[in-house]
């Protein structure tokens, strides 16, 4: 799919996906039946997600 390949371009150039663009994806692949491809589109962002607040995270931040 077209969208398949400007998202992964997407992700190669470092450009960070948010939430309108997977829900984008999301819904495409919806529309198509394709519910094995929205299941990794989700675990993909649910780690984009944590990474990102591990990253953002100051060194010496107390976690609790």
């Amino acid at each position: 799919m077209e969208m398949e390949r400007v998202f992964k371009r997407m992700k190669d150039s470092q450009a960070q996906p948010d939430d309108t663009t997977y829900s984008i994806m999301v819904e495409a692949y919806r529309k198509e039946g394709m519910n094995d491809k929205i299941y990794y589109l989700e675990q993909e962002k649910q780690t984009m997600i944590t990474d990102d607040k591990i990253v953002s995270q100051p060194e010496n931040a107390i976690v609790s």
